[in-house]
């Protein structure tokens, strides 16, 4: 009997069927057929008993053939579901379901992956927090650093007598700082105080500028710094380069709105300071000197590089005291090297006389450390071009017109520190060039001084309370297997020599990797010691604003005739960021940076997907186009050969001109310079946000193989396997919320691209990342041509697969 034709046996009848069938049908009246006695046929009787016997076997039958089609087609629809969806464990600890609670609220999941990971990602987050905040950034570092501050704060206001004398004197900083009475009542005078002391009418330019920097630790005009010699990083050297402005380049170039805010500043600050018994009186009014001083910024902006000032030269650029103040007379003119360093000059003039480096150099050091300053003495410059461009300037600038123009640099830098009338004129100008509105809290801009001023007094005590040694571990193990995959790589490329192999592997394995805190940082006795010689006073915030910029000064300064502290004494251990020191080859990760959602978060894919990928980016950073000048000691040292040079150029190149077609319609319906990245000078940083994704990808998968196993997934969304976890994570540790004015303001001068394309730039780079999601080749994620640098021999394969999510 035919399976398929069971179900028909009851009501189609045929000539051939079987003579057990009953034609009932056939019959046309029952009164054709014999009755017995008592009403009963026998005869049909028998039939019907037997056809019901029949009826049931068939019902019978037919059961057991669907239970086998069923078993059939479960057991097919098993393996099909194994092949599509291995089996997996689902991590159930609160940790984990806190980390997909935030998944689950962070991405989109109505938007397609493979055409815009950045939304699919992060755009829940953004929608939301768009309608709610009032910064003009806000982002997981903005999260971390507020959690810190927190934390800093309740520490700071729980100092008790029996706590060391570090904190005593934080105390005592804080307790001045938030006092806003006593602020109110010192008025204006310790500004005009400061600024008659330090802008002295017969005082030369060299003089000004050197005593401006020993009290206060600011440049105006030239940014001095003491670092590494490049060819010995062993002992210190001083370098010039550009300073920052109060209105950055791009604001005089695109936002007038911008520049005429901050007239508005200078003029309102001027009238009221003028007001003020001995205030310098102005030779003008203060709308007109507004107007001047704003000019003349701009010309100082407008002689600026618009190159990625992330490090040094790939030259140093030496140049003596006698060589500098030629240079500068001859008005930024003369011949030799890329220094401009002549030996005739005209002859000196009162303008000349007015700015002598030599004096300038000399008043940094003078009683402070054991430093010849002769014609001999040798500095650096690290913007050649500005430093030209300048000198040419100051030889047609009426010194009055340059000190007017300092004295205010002065008043901008110390006029948040005094009254509310005048503090509220400063962030009326901040609300229009950050592009929002809100008003910063003071308690939080103390605890941001003392731990920007002063890291390791305060974090003594936070790294005690709040810190792990277990989370400082995993953070080493971590960067132990990023450095291997960094490494495994180096030895795959092709693009890449031998020797040059060697090097960078030599490089590699020397990189310093500062990650926590310094060890000293829990001792008592040595925080004491390293800030013994500071005392603040109970009465004067801004006598401590003072007290603490110069020691902080005059303490680099004394350093410059001793050995380079290769160790770590400088950046705040509670600081939420990261970076790479070419001088030293360190990368620096802070216990602040290393809490949730970088670390911690209950899965390795997603701690390597967000901390892995930064720690990665850090790593690259010591081959990217500036990193590559140094080698393992951090000296300035071309140590690539040309071949490898050449392809390395070519390669760069491809994410230039890839990252520069990257366009925010939002900022402008037509494609400019602000509103499109700069492919040029943001290289550095997009090479390394590339490479840092690959690596950490590949130190994640040393960590599964060593585990023997793939990782639990996430309760609620087990649709989603680890490695597409670990690509989740990274993406929305970069999940951001910029205002128009700040994304603007980025894409005009930032090193780094928008939030945006650091999440889609390396993903629709990176072949693993198409592989993992199931993109089709050619989509917007996975396209044909890719840019690739640190990746090896896998990348030179093209995934074409169909997409399955």
């Amino acid at each position: 009997m035919h399976f398929l034709e069971t179900p028909s046996f009851a009501h189609n009848r045929s000539p051939s069927s079987s003579n057990f069938i009953i034609e009932e049908d056939s019959r046309s009246d029952i009164s054709d057929y014999p009755i017995s006695a008592n009403g009963n046929d026998s005869n049909t009787s028998a039939r019907d008993f037997w056809a019901r016997r029949r009826l049931l076997k068939g019902l019978v039958g037919v059961m057991c053939i669907l239970v086998l089609l069923l078993a059939a087609a479960v057991s097919i629809l098993g393996v099909l579901y194994m092949q599509t969806f291995p089996s997996f464990e689902t991590c159930r600890t609160r940790t984990c379901t806190r980390t997909a609670t935030l998944f689950m609220k962070t991405m989109d999941e109505t938007v397609d992956p493979c055409d815009d990971f950045h939304k699919f990602a992060c755009g829940n987050w953004i929608s939301d927090t768009a309608a709610v905040v009032s910064v003009a950034v806000y982002d997981h570092t903005t999260i971390m650093r507020d959690r810190i501050v927190g934390r800093l704060r309740s520490l700071t206001e729980n100092i008790t007598n029996e706590d060391i004398e570090s904190l005593q004197q934080v105390r005592i900083m804080y307790n001045t700082c938030v006092d806003l009475v006593a602020i109110e009542e010192a008025g204006l005078s310790p500004l005009v105080d400061l600024v008659t002391r330090l802008i002295r009418p017969n005082a030369t330019l060299g003089a000004t500028l050197g005593l401006i920097h020993r009290e206060t630790g600011q440049d105006y005009v030239f940014d001095l710094s003491i670092g590494p010699s490049f060819q010995n990083t062993s002992v210190y050297l001083l370098s010039i380069d550009q300073p920052e402005l109060p209105v950055v380049k791009a604001n005089f170039l695109y936002t007038p709105a911008v520049v005429a805010a901050y007239e508005r500043l200078i003029e309102k600050v001027l009238l009221r300071l003028g007001k003020e018994k001995g205030f310098p009186p102005l030779k003008k009014d203060a709308k007109t000197t507004a107007k001047k001083i704003a000019a003349f910024e701009q010309l100082f902006a407008l002689a600026m590089s618009d190159e990625d000032d992330r490090g040094k030269a790939s030259t140093a650029n030496l140049i003596t005291l006698k060589e500098l103040n030629l240079l500068f007379r001859n008005g930024g003119v003369g011949e030799g090297n890329a220094t401009g360093n002549v030996t005739q000059s005209k002859p000196a003039t009162r303008r000349d006389n007015f700015f002598n480096w030599t004096e300038y150099v000399d008043t940094l050091f003078n009683g402070l450390a054991d430093v010849e300053v002769n014609d001999d003495f040798i500095l650096n410059l690290d913007d050649v071009a500005y430093i030209r461009k300048v000198a040419q300037l100051l030889a047609k600038t009426d010194p009055e017109q340059l000190k007017l123009y300092i004295t205010w640099e002065l008043i901008y830098t110390f006029g948040k520190d005094v009254t509310k009338e005048v503090r509220d004129l400063f962030n009326a100008f901040t609300a229009i060039s950050e592009g929002t509105e809100s008003t910063p809290n003071r308690h939080t801009e103390c605890i941001l001084l003392l731990d920007q001023s002063l890291p390791f007094a305060l974090t003594h005590k936070y790294v005690l309370k709040y810190v792990k040694d277990a989370t400082i571990q995993e953070a080493r193990e971590m960067y132990r297997n990023i450095l291997s995959a960094f490494k495994a790589e180096v030895g795959l490329l092709e693009w890449m020599d031998v020797r040059t192999k060697k090097r960078a592997l030599d490089k590699a394995n020397r990189v310093e990797g500062y990650i926590g805190f310094p060890a000293w940082l829990k001792d008592p006795v040595a925080v004491d010691a390293f800030y013994a010689a500071l005392r603040f006073n109970n009465s004067s915030f801004f006598r401590n604003i003072l007290t603490m910029m110069k020691w902080i000064a005059e303490k680099a300064l004394r350093e410059y005739v001793g050995p380079v502290d290769r160790s770590w004494t400088s950046d705040s251990p509670a600081e939420a960021d990261a970076f790479y020191d070419d001088e030293r080859n360190a990368i620096t990760f802070p216990a602040g940076f290393l809490q949730e959602p970088f670390i911690g978060m209950g899965l390795k894919a997603v701690d390597y997907g967000a901390l892995g990928s930064v720690l990665g980016h850090e790593l690259t950073h010591g081959f990217d186009t500036m990193g590559r000048y140094s080698d393992e000691y951090g000296r300035l040292n071309a140590w690539w050969t040309l071949d490898t040079l050449e392809h390395f150029v070519s390669k760069a190149q491809c994410f230039e001109d890839q990252y520069s077609t990257f366009w925010l319609p939002e900022l402008g319906v037509v494609p400019g310079p602000n509103n499109t990245v700069n492919g040029k000078r943001t290289l550095a940083e997009n090479i390394a946000d590339n490479g840092g994704i690959r690596e950490a990808f590949q130190a994640y998968a040393y960590y599964v193989e060593t585990r023997g196993s793939p990782e639990p997934r996430l309760p609620g969304l087990e649709k989603y396997s680890s490695e597409q976890l670990f690509f989740l994570s990274f993406a929305q540790s970069w999940c951001s919320y910029l205002s128009p004015a700040a994304l603007t303001d980025m894409v005009e001068t930032n090193v780094h691209s928008p939030p945006k394309f650091r999440i889609t730039g390396p993903l629709a780079n990176f072949p693993d990342f198409a592989r993992v999601w199931s993109c089709p080749a050619g989509s917007r994620m996975n396209p044909e041509d890719k840019c690739v640098l640190w990746g090896g021999r896998d990348d030179v394969r093209v995934t074409k697969t169909s997409k399955t999510h």
